[in-house]
């Protein structure tokens, strides 16, 4: 029993250890430099992925949207072609299949060395130019699957939606203002 009591204890202390490992923050509510705006009063935020995109990343997309709507009252519009040039966009895909992901790679606006071959890992960086007529965007780019869904929480997370809300109802920050600062960020391979 008392070996038992151990596992489980090492088990939780291991859990809570991998679950509040981070990027590096990147979101901010202060429009200082070199920040792109993802949500102010007149703006808000919109999201792009691929048609056919795993389900698994396609639920994350979807809790990401409502995660938005909490912090901010708004609920970004999710789009598979033809995106709005009016809003801040979000674009979300993973390496290797056929998705704008590969077309930003093949442009050298993200770093493919740094995604392919590895095991779920994400980057989340802003981009200029993704799209014709699309000024800049935010990119989470997986190199699988987990990876894509990583970054995605990740990006859930800093803007203010605690990983623990849905077990133990931990309070959402609500904003008004939402500003990502320009930059790649990734955690890496995880470690375990």
């Amino acid at each position: 029993m008392k070996s038992f009591s151990k596992f489980i204890i090492t088990v939780v202390i291991s859990l809570f250890f991998t679950i509040t490992k981070a990027a590096q923050p990147f979101i901010t509510t202060e429009k200082v430099q070199n920040v792109m705006v993802l949500k102010e009063k007149s703006k808000s935020l919109s999201f792009f992925v691929n048609s056919g995109t795993d389900a698994g990343i396609l639920r994350a997309v979807y809790n990401l949207q409502s995660d938005f709507e909490k912090v901010t009252g708004d609920r970004p519009v999710v789009f598979n072609q033809n995106p709005n040039a009016d809003s801040p966009l979000l674009i979300i895909g993973m390496i290797g299949s056929n998705s704008v992901i590969d077309d930003l790679v093949k442009q050298k606006k993200i770093d493919g060395k740094a995604l392919r071959g590895k095991n779920e890992k994400f980057i989340i960086q802003h981009v200029k130019n993704p799209f014709k007529g699309v000024e800049e965007a935010l990119v989470i780019a997986g190199s699988d699957k987990r990876g894509t869904i990583y970054g995605i929480y990740e990006l859930s997370r800093q803007i203010g939606v605690s990983p623990w809300y849905y077990w133990a109802d931990v309070p959402v920050q609500q904003k008004n203002t939402i500003y990502f600062v320009k930059g790649i960020y990734t955690d890496g391979e995880p470690a375990v």
